[in-house]
C-alpha cells in the first residue's frame, strides 16, 4: 500500500495543503515543513499513539489530515479535543463509505501483515487467527499441538471417571492370612463321625436291652445284669479302635474355625484395600502426569503462537481469541459478522 495524497488543515505552520506523492521520501528546504508532513502521515498511520501535543495549528481549534492510497482507501484524522480516525473506502459508485471497525482494526490489521484488512471486517476472530497461523508457517505445527491436547484431555477425563469410579476407602488394620486349618477341619470331621457312630452303637444297645424286658419270674431279671454287661462289652469292643471325643471337642474345634474364618475375611479385606490403594495411586498418578503433559503442550503452543508477527500487546489466547494488552479488544467478532462494542 502506498501513499497517493496528503490534505493538511490547520497542523503547525500549515494552514492547508494538498500534497500528491509520486515516488519515494519528502524533499523541500529547512523550515519548509518536511517534519510537520511526516508527522501527519505518522499519525495517520501509527494512530493516535503518535499524536504530539501542540500539533493544531496556533489560534484555530480543529485540526485535519487526510491520507488517500493507491488502493483508494481514505484515513482521515480529526483533531480536537481528541483525536478521532475513521477508515474509508471507495465504493463501486466512486463515493468513500466508511468502514466497520475503524482505523485500529484497519491499523492492527496492516501491521500484523494482512492483506486487504477492508475485507476482513465480517471475519470471525478464529478465521483471522487462522490466516495469521498459515502466514507465520505455524498452522500444522498448532494443529498437531491442538491435536494432542485434545487426545490427552480426553485420556485425562477417562482417567479422572476411572478414578471416581474406584469411590472412597478408609484405612484397614494389615492382617495376614493365617496358616491353614485342613487338619482342624479333618478333626472335627472325626468328631463328628465318632459321636455319630457312638449314638449308632447306643441306640442299638438301648434297643438289644428292651426286647429283653420280658419278665416273667425274678430269674429273669437277675439275667438283665448279665445282659447288660454283655452289651456294654460289645459297644466298647466297637469303639475300642475310635479316639474318643464329646461334643464339647466339637464346640472347641468349630470355634477354633471360625476364628480362623474372621481372620481370612479380614485378610481378604486388607487384600481389597491394597488394590483399591494401588488403582488410586495408579489413576492419581496417570491424571497428574496427563495434566502436566497437557500444560506443557498449552505452553509449547502459546510460544509458537508468540513468535507470530502481531501488533505490539496483540496475541492470541488458548481460547482461540485475539487479546490486546491481556483483555479482549474494544471490538468483538463472531461468525455471524463484526460488531463494535466500545469504539
Amino acid at each position: 500500500m502506498l501513499l497517493r495524497k496528503l490534505e493538511i488543515r490547520n497542523i503547525r505552520k500549515i494552514k492547508q495543503a494538498d500534497i500528491e506523492f509520486y515516488g519515494p521520501g519528502i524533499q523541500g528546504i529547512n523550515q519548509s515543513g518536511k517534519t510537520t508532513i511526516a508527522q501527519c502521515i505518522a499519525l495517520s498511520l501509527e494512530g493516535t499513539k503518535a499524536f504530539t501535543k501542540g500539533m493544531i495549528t496556533r489560534g484555530e481549534e480543529i485540526a485535519e489530515i487526510i491520507v488517500i492510497t493507491d488502493n483508494d482507501l481514505k484515513i482521515r484524522t480529526l483533531i480536537q479535543d481528541s483525536v478521532k480516525q475513521t477508515v474509508f473506502q471507495k465504493n463501486e459508485t466512486g463515493k468513500y463509505t466508511a468502514l466497520a471497525g475503524g482505523v485500529r482494526a484497519f491499523l492492527d490489521s496492516i501491521r500484523s501483515g494482512l492483506e486487504m484488512p477492508w475485507a476482513m471486517k465480517d471475519m470471525s476472530d478464529a478465521k483471522i487467527i487462522e490466516i495469521l497461523k498459515e502466514r507465520s508457517g505455524l498452522t500444522q505445527k498448532i494443529t498437531e499441538i491442538d491435536s494432542d491436547i485434545k487426545d490427552k484431555e480426553t485420556a485425562r477425563t477417562e482417567t479422572g471417571r476411572d478414578k471416581k469410579r474406584l469411590g472412597t476407602s478408609d484405612p484397614v488394620e494389615p492382617v495376614k492370612h493365617p496358616d491353614h486349618i485342613d487338619h482342624i477341619r479333618e478333626e472335627r470331621e472325626a468328631a463328628v463321625a465318632y459321636l455319630n457312630k457312638e449314638r449308632e452303637a447306643l441306640l442299638k444297645a438301648a434297643d438289644h436291652i428292651r426286647s429283653k424286658c420280658v419278665f416273667k419270674s425274678v430269674e429273669d431279671i437277675e439275667k438283665m445284669d448279665a445282659v447288660i454287661k454283655n452289651v456294654v462289652e460289645v459297644v466298647k469292643k466297637l469303639l475300642a479302635d475310635d479316639r474318643v471325643y464329646s461334643q464339647a471337642d466339637i464346640d472347641a474345634l468349630e470355634k477354633e474355625i471360625a476364628t480362623w474364618v474372621e481372620k481370612e475375611r479380614k485378610a481378604h479385606e486388607y487384600d481389597d484395600y491394597l488394590r483399591w490403594q494401588k488403582d488410586f495411586n495408579r489413576y492419581s498418578t496417570e491424571y497428574e502426569k496427563l495434566t502436566k503433559e497437557i500444560e506443557a503442550l498449552r505452553k509449547s503452543r502459546k510460544k509458537a503462537l508468540a513468535g507470530m508477527k502481531l501488533v505490539k500487546g496483540l496475541e492470541i489466547g488458548e481460547d482461540n481469541l485475539l487479546y490486546h494488552n491481556g483483555v479482549v479488544p474494544g471490538h468483538y467478532r463472531n461468525e455471524s459478522g463484526y460488531e463494535l462494542v466500545n469504539g
